[in-house]
């Protein structure tokens, strides 16, 4: 008794004094940070389920979500939609989908509360059955994605099958209706469902490329450089360096998910396949980077389901040549510290780290766009204006991907046999 009554003498005190206990507004809850306080789960956890789990996850939840809704347990309602919501999210992430670009481009309001508040006032809502087998029929379309991506799955069905970047948002906008039709207060739930461990119950082991060591140690490099691109650029990173394997095995370890990556490079925004290196053993000088990035050309070329072709001088010397892998056509830079702080290459505060980058060539055409050749242009001029020159314009393709120390003088020509 006394100590209640002492805690609102407490209070009163407070109020007598012109302090008013803090007021929230309600929350409005944005795509656009939903999707980040994800990323941010999956960053602070060190690692996050790699698409096939997450997408398995997504199935478990909705059988979850339809035994729910059967037996009116609203509980259990809002913790499946909460926990799809998060998983289709952090899917989204890893294929570079932009969430609220993914809405508007269908339609849709970017402002959860903004959308919901919408579809009650205009009518705009599913009846509970209806809701439940949109979210089904997207889900389908979600694993069917995945599937394709993962293990060349339903190949061929590309042109009816409609990207990640359609279905993950009317996958989620279904489950919004559901909500509706059913008077769940959306907002709360979906808040409650955002905390430290949302992405407990399907993190796991197996590798997950957006949080590869690989990426995590390229990042401050793709954060300083002058390309406009790179800060938001979606990377996939190989299976960590494992000195135990010769550097052909394990580029063949990586073989599987560098397939996954150039099929979904081909429908979705991914911008980059990052390989890592220590460079105590592989970036002393160009001759060692040379060897490697022949090593890792050669054995790729060899391991290319879509194509299987030997290496030869000749062929590289062709000036239409260009590298391919899966049918996606890459441009592959090397990056390590013996490059100085003048160089378009240079690794920044990475000094144990040698880098070779694969950038599939669908990814330059969806950034720049029709304005390719204007905007290539204006990249080049930062780079001058930043005093770290890059145009090598007459080179031939394997000249651009390896750089001599001093661009002035001619690239180390890496893909002749007595130079590797």
């Amino acid at each position: 008794m006394n100590g209640d009554n002492g805690r609102r003498s407490a209070t009163n005190s407070v109020v007598a004094a012109g302090f008013e206990p803090e007021s929230h507004p309600p929350s409005k809850l944005y795509v656009g940070q939903i999707q980040a306080a994800v990323e941010r789960i999956a960053l602070r956890q060190g690692h996050g389920a790699g698409p096939l789990p997450a997408a398995f996850h997504l199935l478990d939840l909705c059988s979850n979500l339809e035994t729910a809704v059967e037996h009116g347990d609203l509980p259990s309602v809002g913790l499946s939609v909460a926990g799809l919501y998060a998983t289709s999210s952090w899917i989204a992430d890893i294929y570079g989908v932009t969430l609220k670009k993914s809405y508007q481009d269908l339609g849709h309001n970017a402002t959860i509360s903004k959308l919901i508040e919408d579809r009650r006032a205009t009518g705009r809502r599913r009846e509970v059955r209806e809701a439940l087998a949109l979210s089904r029929t997207s889900l389908t379309d979600i694993m069917r994605n995945i599937a394709l991506y993962s293990h060349a799955y339903g190949s061929g069905s590309e042109d009816t099958l409609r990207p990640l970047s359609e279905v993950i948002a009317e996958f989620q906008i279904s489950l919004l209706d559901l909500g509706v039709c059913l008077k769940l207060d959306l907002v709360e739930v979906l808040e409650n469902g955002f905390h430290d461990r949302a992405l407990d119950a399907f993190s796991g082991g197996d590798h997950n490329p957006r949080q590869a060591a690989a990426v995590k140690q390229f990042t401050p490099v793709a954060r300083r450089t002058y390309c406009p691109f790179a800060a938001a650029a979606n990377l996939w990173g190989a299976p960590e360096y494992d000195p135990s394997l010769s550097i052909a095995e394990h580029i063949r370890s990586s073989v599987g998910l560098l397939h996954h990556f150039s099929r979904a490079a081909l429908r979705e925004t991914m911008d980059g396949f990052i390989y890592s290196f220590p460079a105590s053993e592989f970036g002393r000088d160009t001759a060692h980077l040379g060897s490697l990035l022949r090593t890792l050309i050669e054995t790729l070329m060899q391991c290319d389901d879509a194509e299987a072709r030997p290496f030869r001088e000749e062929d590289l010397l062709d000036e239409k040549w260009r590298f391919s892998f899966d049918g996606e056509d890459y441009f592959v830079p090397v990056f390590a510290p013996l490059y100085g702080p003048g160089h378009n290459r240079f690794t920044y505060e990475v000094r144990d780290r040698v880098f070779i980058l694969l950038q599939p060539n669908s990814s330059f055409h969806r950034r720049m766009g029709v304005k390719g050749r204007e905007i290539r242009s204006q990249i080049r001029q930062r780079f001058r204006d930043g005093f770290q020159p890059y145009d090598n314009s007459k080179e031939l393709e394997p000249g651009r991907f390896l750089q001599a120390e001093d661009i002035r003088t001619g690239s180390p020509k890496w893909y002749r046999k007595d130079k590797a």
